[in-house]
C-alpha cells in the first residue's frame, strides 16, 4: 500500500516526532473524553504539518496518508506498552531510540518477530535485556549468541524481577549444555502454567505451536481470568493454527479478549461478524468494557475505522446487555449523543458533542 509506505516515512520525520512526543502525554482509554478537545487541536496541527511535507502528492492520496500517521502511531504506542516490562522501557522516551529499529509490515503493523530478531542482535542495547527478549520470543540462534557471547548474562547478573517461565526454560537447557533438541523440552516444561508474581509477560504465541492439545487446554483456565495472553497478531496466527474445536473453546473462553483484538488496525472488518459468534458467551461485564474500547477510539478521535457505525451495530447485539449501560448516567448520555449524530446537519465532530453531553 502507497499510503502506508509513505506514511512511515513522515513518521520518522524530527518535526512530526516532537508533535507526537506532545500527543503522548495524553491519556487513553474513557478518561481522554476529557482532553478530547487538546488532542482534536493537536492532530489537526500533526495533519496539516504532515499534509505541508507532502506537496507533490494529489489530495486523495495526502488524506490517506495523513489519516495512516495516527494509525501507525498507535501501533508504535501498543508496541511500547506491549514491550515496556520486557526491555525495562521508559514509554514517553524511548520512542525515539526503537522506532528506527520497527520492521514494518505493509499494511501498517509491525511485524514484532522481525523487530524482536532486529533488537536481540542490536549490540548497542543492554545484554541482558536482549537476552530476555529473545527468550521470551523464542529465537533460539539470538540467544545462543548472546548467552555465549556475554560473561555478564549469567543467572547471577540476570535481574531477579525481570525474567519469566520462558527466560528460566532457556537458561536451564543452556546450563545443560543444549544437548537436546530444545522443541522436545518445551511440552514437558510448559505442560502446566508456572507464573510468578514478579515475572514479565509471555508471548504464549512463541512456544504454544510446541505444545500437545492437552497442555495447551491446561492454560485456557488461566484466559478466563482475564489474563492478556497473546498480542493481536499472536493471537489471530493462533487461530489459524489450531482445530475449529479447540477454537471454538479458546473464543468460548475469552470474548471481551477477542472483540478487543478485533478492535486493532487492520482486524475492525472481523468484529461484528466475531461479536454475532460470541455474544452468548458475554457477560454484562464483557459488554461494558468492549463498549468503552469503542467509545475511547472515537474520543481519541481515531480515523482508521468508522467506529461510530461498528458501536451502533454492537449496540444492537443485545438488549439485556444495553439496559445495564443505560443504568449508568454517563455511558447513557454518551450512547444518546452517538445514536443521535448527524454528520450532515451539524458543524461539531461527535466526539466534541459527546464531551458537551457529559460536562456540559
Amino acid at each position: 500500500m502507497a499510503a502506508v509506505k509513505i506514511a512511515i516515512g513522515v513518521l520518522y520525520d524530527s518535526e512530526i516526532e516532537k508533535m507526537l512526543q506532545e500527543e503522548r502525554k495524553y491519556p487513553r482509554g474513557i478518561i481522554a473524553i476529557k482532553f478530547y478537545s487538546d488532542r482534536h487541536e493537536l492532530w489537526k496541527m500533526i495533519q496539516m504539518k504532515a499534509a505541508e511535507k507532502l506537496p507533490f502528492l494529489p489530495n486523495s492520496l495526502k488524506t490517506s496518508v495523513c489519516k495512516y500517521i495516527q494509525s501507525l502511531h498507535v501501533e508504535s504506542e501498543d508496541w511500547i506498552k506491549d514491550h515496556m516490562f520486557l526491555l525495562n522501557l521508559d514509554p514517553l522516551h524511548c520512542n525515539l531510540v526503537y522506532k528506527t529499529i520497527f520492521c514494518w509490515k505493509s499494511d501498517g503493523t509491525i511485524n514484532r518477530v522481525k523487530t524482536a530478531k532486529k533488537i536481540a542482535q542490536n549490540k548497542n542495547i543492554d545484554p541482558n535485556s536482549r537476552f530476555i527478549l529473545a527468550c521470551t520470543y523464542f529465537l533460539e540462534d539470538e540467544v545462543l549468541a548472546i548467552w555465549h557471547g556475554h560473561k555478564e548474562v549469567k543467572k547471577k547478573s540476570m535481574r531477579i524481577k525481570g525474567t519469566n517461565s520462558a527466560v528460566r526454560f532457556w537458561m536451564k537447557w543452556l546450563k545443560k549444555g543444549s544437548v537436546t533438541p530444545w522443541r522436545l523440552m518445551v511440552d514437558d516444561y510448559f505442560s502446566f502454567p508456572c507464573f510468578r508474581r514478579s515475572d514479565i509477560p509471555l508471548r504464549f504465541s512463541s512456544f504454544f505451536p510446541y505444545l500437545s492439545q492437552e497442555s495447551r487446554a491446561n492454560y485456557f483456565g488461566y484466559f478466563d481470568l482475564g489474563l492478556q495472553c497473546f498480542d493481536k497478531d499472536g493471537f489471530f496466527s493462533y487461530l489459524c493454527e489450531i482445530d475449529e474445536a479447540e477454537r471454538t473453546e479458546l473464543l468460548q473462553l475469552i470474548p471481551r479478549d477477542a472483540l478487543r483484538y478485533c478492535l486493532k488496525w487492520p482486524f475492525q472488518t472481523l468484529f461484528i461478524e466475531m461479536a454475532n459468534q460470541l455474544e452468548s458467551y458475554m457477560k454484562g461485564s464483557d459488554f461494558e468494557i468492549v463498549f468503552l474500547e469503542i467509545v475511547s477510539s472515537i474520543m481519541c478521535g481515531l480515523h482508521d475505522f468508522d467506529y461510530v457505525e461498528l458501536l451502533k451495530e454492537f449496540w444492537n447485539l443485545s438488549p439485556s446487555f444495553k439496559e445495564e449501560i443505560k443504568k449508568c448516567e454517563i455511558f447513557s448520555k454518551v450512547m444518546e449523543a452517538i445514536l443521535n449524530y448527524d454528520a450532515g446537519s451539524q458543524s461539531l465532530p461527535l466526539a466534541e458533542i459527546v464531551d458537551k453531553s457529559i460536562y456540559g
